[in-house]
């Protein structure tokens, strides 16, 4: 009788079409992919081996599924509730790949990032953490404005603020406690300058490879549409950014995996906003290996599945000059076609429209229809084109009432 090898077996919190490109490694590594979440309809699911509901922000639950399903690993995805459940699994099930659950939250939770900035001196605007409706509401009343007001545990701008008086703050500040999903907020001063973002890979916590670039919102002022890359003036603070993600690293004993940060430049100096350690809601990493010649997929995968990394490529350089266009719409409804104009079409080397697989945009600030990718001879001709693509895409909307259908 012929023996069949079982495959091993990974859990893959979510599904959303952010984490094809990991739950694709998965199975090129011979793994068994089981999606969770609680939405059926996603993407991702379509590319899994199978699909089991579940609330992947709800880390009991989680662990709870991970022991019955008997799996063998566990992934993070593009949430920052992902990665936090992800590594408490691990933890409890002692699988490879991820950080201690108490990093995970140092890295992703606003309020115990700000305290262990403020603890170790790091690159970061100092903010007041509150657990209170009322300690808040006290608190704002002796600010310095400009300030922005944010929940602890959300990404994608949801519940974020910039507030300039004392009545528009505290109504941001209700704001953001009924979004927090644990009830807490941060508070800080509101840097003014261009946003940018580093991606990184750390092997033995040390950086191997990094990208950047220019990010961009149209929309929704703290939802990133749009990124240039290679970023503005990138090489006068490459080190100085590096630096701080390997003494954050290092103090907190990271796992090797992807690192990410976003920075505010003023006067020539960055301020670090946002740190995470996972893929983006956004495709973000395609444009980063295309012009790194890095998989980021194919080695955040063997990471977390516990490969040994010795060999993985180092010191790649960012080539060319490029820019990826967030599609979205201005406003709520039913899509009917979008169209990219013919004078744009040359510059683009990749594509990945999701909006027929929309039935309709609910939430337009925060819904993508698809991404664009597009390659420049220069700088200078990439910049011109990035404040000007809404002009070379057209969106047709469905304006038949329900009825007449």
């Amino acid at each position: 009788m012929m023996s069949t090898i079982k495959k091993k077996r990974i859990l893959v919190p979510n599904g959303n079409y952010t984490d094809i490109p990991l739950i694709k490694e998965y199975k090129k590594l011979g793994y068994h992919v089981i999606t969770s979440g609680n939405n059926p309809d996603l993407l991702g699911h379509k590319y899994a081996d199978e699909y089991v509901p579940e609330d992947y922000s709800n880390k009991e639950r989680m662990l709870a599924l991970a022991t019955k399903l008997n799996i063998d690993a566990i992934s993070s995805n593009a949430n920052d509730f992902g990665v936090i459940t992800a590594a408490y699994v691990a933890e409890k099930l002692g699988l490879p790949g991820h950080d201690t659950y108490r990093a995970a939250t140092v890295i992703h939770e606003k309020d115990k990032f700000k305290e262990f900035a403020k603890k170790h001196q790091l690159m970061t605007p100092q903010a007041e953490s509150f657990h209170s409706l009322d300690q808040a509401l006290d608190w704002i009343k002796c600010a310095d404005f400009p300030v922005i007001i944010k929940p602890v545990d959300l990404a994608s701008g949801k519940g974020v603020s910039r507030v300039d008086n004392i009545e528009a703050a505290q109504a941001a500040i209700h704001l953001a406690f009924s979004r927090s999903k644990s009830k807490k907020i941060v508070i800080e001063p509101f840097i003014e300058g261009t946003q940018h973002s580093i991606a990184t890979f750390i092997v033995d916590q040390k950086v191997v490879v990094d990208y950047s670039c220019n990010e961009f919102s149209f929309i929704n002022p703290f939802l990133v549409e749009s990124t240039s890359a290679p970023a503005k003036d990138y090489d006068s603070v490459r080190d100085m950014l590096i630096q701080e993600i390997e003494k954050i690293a290092s103090i907190l004993h990271l796992a090797d995996g992807i690192f990410h940060m976003q920075y505010i430049m003023r006067d020539g100096k960055p301020f670090i906003i946002e740190t995470m350690r996972r893929c983006l809601g956004n495709w973000y990493l395609y444009q980063a290996g295309h012009m790194t010649d890095f998989n980021w997929e194919e080695w955040i995968a063997k990471a977390h599945l516990g490969f040994d990394l010795n060999h993985i490529p180092r010191g790649k350089k960012m080539m060319g000059y490029e820019l990826e266009k967030y599609i979205k719409s201005e406003k709520n409804g039913k899509i009917k076609n979008i169209t990219i104009s013919e004078d744009i079409k040359k510059y683009i080397y990749h594509q990945y429209m999701i909006w027929e697989s929309i039935k309709e945009v609910k939430d337009y600030q925060y819904e993508m229809l698809g991404y664009l990718f597009l390659q420049f001879d220069s700088e200078n001709e990439r910049d011109i084109y990035m404040h000007k693509m809404d002009d070379y895409i057209s969106i047709e909307y469905d304006n038949r009432k329900s009825e007449d259908k």
